[in-house]
């Protein structure tokens, strides 16, 4: 690309040479009117470098356009919603496990029993408490009476390695661990309380308050995978949560309704296993929650599906795919499907193209969120056009939620230039931006900040995702890279190669070198460790 400014006749010419193999006449002339835009603006007497702006008016409308998603104005808390639901459809199925299931009344009945005991217990507002389970119908009994209490919940899988638990134990000093008598052994080294809540069989007569339960309350506080490093506790709020079911519920692509059956299949330590779990509560839907003996069983899965017509679920892409493939042998009905979520890392829309055939109403769905976001701020609805290829944009906001792509000083950026995402609130769009790190004070300063919005003419709060993107002229952000060394693995585990360096290196000692490298694998990546020996020269990997 080479630009020529030329004076003739004391006109200035402005004019380009580019190759049209890297440059469309779009690119072009949007370089065109920025140059131009940067020249007027000098020309007016703007000479410091960091007072130009390089957003035109027709950029600014682009930005406008796209986050003009609608107007959300929802403030209530997951207990209230839920409480509506218990009264709208109480002898509703709200839970289905195998050949048992829990209406809305009998799951309320219990929730509120448990919460009590917990209040006995004399449980702070807003003190953690742990669950450690398994799917099943105690772990959501439980993630309801921890709400109720007015406290907040923090999920660990009974199958996660002894240092980790004991690590988010020690930063969320909960006043106890709910589990069950299966796993109750398991937590003998556990400093605080520990109740099996399938032994707890005396309930007090005490009365729930819900008045101190405020929708800025935190309702979960979700760790990260921890697979390097420390884990960081993301506090997600009960507005969060209220505004992405009220997203949902407006949003003609995600509707949810209470006819719907959400099939469970994620952990729930994985804050997208959120989308099924509250999708079905907070709509008086019904919930398919998967065995832990039938998650990695492909047939058992499509069984489930067929028999208790599934009707919506949130997977991860290699889980599509095996649906997908499964599909083929024709021994399935799959044809109850509404929609299906992918999420995680990327999803190769070639493979799904067959289920879009043959089920021409399923709406296969690329979503993108950071956890710090509420599970997921933006939607691509899988066309059969998109899946004839290889690549797939992450799409757009969802309804009321808001977007842009800025530069390493937080300054927006125009269509078609790479920068970093931020996800952004402003007076009428979704709360969707969680509380902060939990005993992190100066990374939740550095990545929940304040950004001025040039379109709004006003600064709003915003959350730096890490992720770079661009934002193309059809409206719908691209998905490129990271700005750091964070790479998804194995379903989209976060995990930081300096991380595994540094890890490596605290088990092997100063005599050896490590170079972690990751690369693509099956539709995720994979990381391969080449390890030196200083002392006699012998490389392995």
């Amino acid at each position: 690309l080479t630009i020529h400014l030329t004076v003739l006749n004391h006109d200035k010419l402005l004019s380009f040479d580019y190759w049209t193999s890297c440059f469309s006449q779009d690119d072009i002339n949007q370089m065109n009117d920025i140059l131009l835009h940067l020249i007027k603006q000098v020309l007016s007497g703007v000479f410091e470098i960091s007072k130009l702006n390089v957003l035109t008016d027709s950029s600014m409308n682009l930005i406008r356009d796209f986050n003009n998603s609608g107007d959300v104005f929802v403030d209530d808390t997951v207990v209230n919603v839920f409480e509506s639901m218990v009264s709208k459809y109480p002898s509703h199925s709200a839970l289905i496990c195998g050949d048992e299931s829990l209406s809305y009344s009998e799951l309320d009945k219990k929730s509120s029993d448990l919460a009590k005991f917990l209040v006995s217990q004399n449980l702070p507002k807003g003190k953690p408490v742990v669950l450690f389970f398994d799917k099943s119908f105690d772990m959501i009994v439980s993630i309801l009476a921890v709400l109720k209490a007015g406290s907040c919940y923090v999920p660990i899988l009974p199958n996660e390695k002894n240092d980790r638990i004991q690590y988010i134990v020690s930063d969320c000093n909960p006043f106890c661990v709910l589990t069950d008598s299966l796993h109750q052994d398991v937590l003998k080294e556990i400093s605080c309380p520990v109740f099996a809540v399938d032994t707890i069989d005396v309930f007090p007569d005490v009365c729930l308050d819900f008045s101190g339960i405020l929708p800025e309350s935190v309702a979960y506080i979700i760790y990260t995978s921890g697979s390097t490093g420390n884990p960081k506790g993301t506090m997600v709020m009960h507005t969060n949560i209220v505004n992405l079911i009220a997203s949902i519920s407006n949003d003609d692509v995600l509707h949810a309704c209470h006819d719907d059956v959400c099939m469970s299949l994620l952990k729930y330590s994985f804050d997208a296993s959120g989308i099924d779990i509250y999708t079905s509560l907070l709509f008086g839907a019904s919930l398919l929650l998967v065995k832990k003996e039938d998650e990695l069983n492909p047939e058992k899965v499509l069984h489930l599906i067929e028999h208790y017509h599934v009707t919506r679920s949130f997977l991860i892409p290699k889980w599509i795919e095996q649906i997908a493939y499964q599909d083929k042998s024709g021994s399935f009905d799959l044809s109850s499907l509404r929609i299906l979520g992918s999420g995680g890392e990327s999803l190769k829309p070639y493979l799904v193209q067959n289920l879009l055939k043959k089920y021409p109403d399923l709406k296969i769905l690329n979503l993108y969120g950071p956890t710090e976001t509420t599970m997921f701020t933006t939607c691509k609805l899988v066309s059969l056009d998109d899946s004839k290829s290889n690549f797939i944009t992450i799409g757009r906001p969802i309804f009321g939620s808001r977007l842009a792509v800025v530069n390493s000083d937080l300054e927006f950026l125009p269509p078609n230039t790479e920068g970093e995402l931020i996800v952004y609130e402003d007076s009428s769009s979704i709360k969707n931006i969680a509380k902060g790190y939990l005993n992190l004070p100066a990374q939740t300063e550095n990545k929940f900040v304040s950004v001025y919005n040039p379109v709004l003419n006003k600064v709003v709060k915003a959350y730096i995702t890490g992720d770079i993107v661009k934002l193309s002229t059809d409206g719908e952000i691209e998905f490129i890279g990271r700005d750091d060394d964070v790479v998804k693995v194995n379903g989209g585990y976060l995990v930081a190669l300096n991380e595994v360096e540094k890890k490596i290196q605290s088990l092997l000692g100063n005599d050896f070198d490590t170079y972690p490298i990751a690369i693509p694998f099956k539709n995720t990546k994979v990381i391969i460790l080449f390890v030196v020996s200083n002392e006699s020269n012998i490389s392995m990997y």
